[in-house]
């Protein structure tokens, strides 16, 4: 429940608060309910696996013994021995499994930002052992002076009873402080251990009955049959019960998590991951349980099935759209010189006179999941709602900030970033400041519950038992998308992130539509850069980054989503999409930014005048329009860089000889990055010094810079500035902190008062 897992917690602590009182929240009630579906089949699956451990070490003693009967050369005594040294660890192993769920819940929200005081990792470690060891003390100390008594079993249905209403009354509650759910969680915990010990006293009031059972020769149940082969004492069938009825109730939540988005994204991602851990623990013990009772290894059996049966059929496709007798229309998308031409001759760009050029934009925007994607389309929307209100009075009108954005260049989170800012352009009509609000409310949503149970759902056992590919995790995801494409909501502009990549076209009817869009994408296979573009790729002028559309069959299409996503299927939430023979995954593997690929589409609009003016003169319209522009770099990012070689630390030698390469490679994923960046960075100082063009490089960072940080009002509680967690999801905390920094972001606040004025 550490680092980017901490978001998770704060989302659910911000989520979970109905907005009025006597409105029923049942994601509190799913809540405690699946804290208790983990607990109880983390506990009594545990304890199913020791009964079947001290059966047959049971076994082993009786088998001993007839043998030192016969050979006389080991004592009753040792065999004693020999049964004992295991019996007290199993039979408390269970109990230290449920208190560990616990502990852990309780642990995490102790670390949480959202109190005033917080508690490291490494105080959290420390108090964990330590009430380990106290719990193990107190259950020793209950079953030996207090379990027996009556009143011990009229204080636990008394605090379950306390529990079970204060769980009911918070649903229905409006805002709960996080102090009252920890509450909760304590009295949880031990209504558990009042639980686990009054189960002693139950076992020895029934096994008087059990054995009457077991003389009389009563026909056991199937119930019992199950009981017998797990050895599991008859005398807890009470529990065995419980188990089974708890388990089901379990699982049914789980395959409703998974074939309902909306149920998903309402219980939200906390409770998902433990409903999905509870599940997969039950899975894994039953297996346990099997194999240690048959004394096969089914665990590996299970391991090798999937390596043989996996490899036969493909799950990770990516999501196409059969179109019938239709043509993709992918092979008209223009080259480069024909957009830039179609592109300048649509804008009075020679009628500029305020000596400084025409402004054409270029925006690059950094990998980061949600977090990249809310703050990138936030930054453009915000900067495009400012331009409407610009003065249009003069002789050649500035017109939108969108009428200036000649390519939009984005990865990973960034590239769904770019892509939302990108498909709202679509609608040509709309003169309202709006863009902001209609982005926020588009990425805002949690796109990370229902992919996370695809993820510790079919796709955990697909490779044994083939699904569909409809029910691949990455599908969820972009599925996850296209439905909030489609929820109607009032006063904003709809986000057509479900329609066909083909529908937008940067030229239509012979003029130009949108601009150029470039997701950047990684192959799998060799590490070759690919792009996801409404343009064709020319590979001398783009060193041979593969034009993804071009693998495309002319008969199928993608959505924009899946086009998006492309760029962000990153380990191990969204596995490498096939098309073809060709994988491709993360496109931050090669260029976290997307600086590559504006660097050469740059590079490609000064050859193209240049070579203008040779083959037409310098008089020619090209030519002069090329030397007009005034290139301006947008780069919008949202992790905090620090280039500072002095942090370099020596490593350990064992270290250096073990890890050396992946360190390196982890090390090179970051640096390779950066390195394009400075290299854009350098170029755009060329132009300046070597062109007649005017150029230069703004950058939007989500993070503060070393003095915005000294100025904060959180500098007093933390030496650094707070993380913002990457994931497909967001905690109103995240996004209220996102939102204060739109507002105070001083490059963006300059870039906004250009655009005003």
């Amino acid at each position: 429940m550490l680092g980017q897992g901490k978001d998770i917690i704060i989302a659910f602590i911000d989520n979970i608060a109905a907005k009025n009182f006597f409105h029923f929240n049942y994601t509190r009630t799913v809540f405690f309910l699946v804290i208790g579906f983990w607990v109880y089949v983390s506990w009594y699956s545990s304890r199913i696996i020791s009964y079947i451990k001290m059966k047959q070490q049971e076994k082993n003693v009786e088998d001993i013994s007839g043998i030192n009967k016969m050979t006389s050369k080991v004592t009753d005594e040792v065999n004693k021995d020999f049964f004992e040294i295991g019996k007290p660890f199993l039979d408390e192993f269970p109990r230290i499994i449920g208190n560990t769920c616990f502990l852990i819940l309780e642990l995490a929200v102790l670390q949480l930002p959202l109190l005033t005081f917080t508690i490291s990792a490494t105080e959290a470690w420390i108090i964990f052992i330590v009430v380990l060891l106290i719990i193990r003390y107190i259950n020793r100390w209950i079953s030996k002076t207090e379990s027996a008594k009556s009143s011990f079993r009229n204080v636990f249905w008394i605090l379950l009873s306390v529990l079970i209403a204060l769980i009911i009354t918070a649903s229905f509650v409006g805002e709960i402080n996080i102090l009252v759910l920890f509450f909760l969680l304590l009295l949880f915990h031990v209504v558990f251990i009042y639980y686990t010990n009054l189960r002693r006293v139950e076992m020895d009031k029934k096994a008087m009955a059990a054995r009457m059972e077991v003389m009389q020769e009563i026909k056991p149940t199937w119930m019992e049959k199950t009981m017998d082969y797990f050895c599991v004492p008859r005398k807890e069938k009470g529990y065995y019960n419980w188990f089974l009825i708890i388990s089901i109730a379990g699982i049914a939540l789980y395959f409703i998590n998974i074939i309902s988005l909306p149920f998903a994204r309402h219980i939200g991602p906390f409770s998902t991951v433990i409903l999905a851990f509870a599940v997969l623990l039950a899975f894994g013990n039953v297996v346990t349980a099997f194999s240690v009772r048959s004394k096969t290894n089914f665990h590996f059996i299970l391991f090798v099935l999937a390596f043989l049966i996996g490899g036969l059929h493909e799950t990770h496709y990516v999501r196409t759209k059969d179109l019938g007798n239709q043509d993709n229309n992918y092979g008209r998308r223009p080259l480069l010189k024909e957009y830039l031409t179609k592109w300048l001759s649509q804008r009075n760009v020679l009628a500029d006179s305020s000596g400084n050029g025409y402004e054409i934009y270029f925006v690059m925007a950094n990998g980061g999941a949600s977090r990249s994607g809310y703050w990138t389309a936030s930054v453009l929307g915000k900067i495009e709602d400012a331009s409407l209100f610009r003065d249009s009075g003069s002789i050649n009108p500035p017109g939108k900030f969108s009428d200036h954005v000649f390519c939009l260049s984005g990865t990973s989170g960034g590239g769904v970033g770019v892509a939302t800012f990108f498909s709202l352009l679509r609608d040509k009509q709309n003169q309202k400041s709006i863009y902001t609000q209609s982005a926020q409310a588009f990425l805002k949503q949690d796109y990370f519950t229902h992919t996370f149970a695809r993820m510790l759902g079919p796709d955990f056992f697909n490779y044994i038992i083939p699904f569909s590919a409809r029910i691949d995790r990455a599908a969820a995801l972009e599925k996850s998308f296209e439905e909030s494409a489609l929820e109607k909501r009032d006063s904003i502009l709809q986000v057509p992130f479900n329609d066909d990549f083909s529908n937008f076209p940067a030229i239509k009817d012979d003029n130009v539509n949108l601009p150029i869009l470039c997701i950047n994408t990684t192959r799998m296979q060799d590490g070759n850069p690919g792009v996801v573009t409404n343009l064709t790729l020319d590979s001398a002028t783009f060193n041979n980054r593969v034009d993804v559309i071009k693998l495309l069959d002319k008969k199928v299409d993608i959505t924009l989503t899946s086009a998006s996503i492309l760029g962000a299927r990153f380990p191990y939430l969204s596995p490498a999409g096939r098309i073809g023979r060709n994988y491709f995954v993360d496109g931050g593997y090669f260029d976290n930014s997307g600086a590559g690929v504006v660097q050469e589409m740059i590079r490609a609009i000064i050859n193209i005048g240049k070579k203008d003016s040779i083959d037409n003169g310098q008089g020619s319209t090209l030519y002069q329009q090329v030397r007009k522009l005034h290139f301006k770099v947008l780069h919008i990012t949202n992790s905090p860089v620090i280039l500072d070689s002095n942090n370099i630390t020596a490593e350990a030698p064992i270290k250096n000889d073990l890890l050396s390469p992946v360190l390196t490679i982890l090390g090179a994923y970051d640096m390779q990055t950066t390195v394009n960046d400075v290299r854009l960075i350098n170029f755009i100082n060329d132009i300046n010094s070597f062109t007649n063009n005017k150029a230069d490089y703004t950058q939007v960072p989500l993070y503060e810079d070393a003095n915005e940080w000294k100025q904060d009002p959180l500098n007093e509680r933390s030496k650094i500035e707070p993380s913002y967690a990457m994931n497909w999801f967001m905690s109103d905390t995240t996004l209220r902190r996102i939102n204060k920094r739109l507002l105070y972001n001083p490059q963006l606040k300059n870039l906004i008062s250009l655009m005003k004025n």
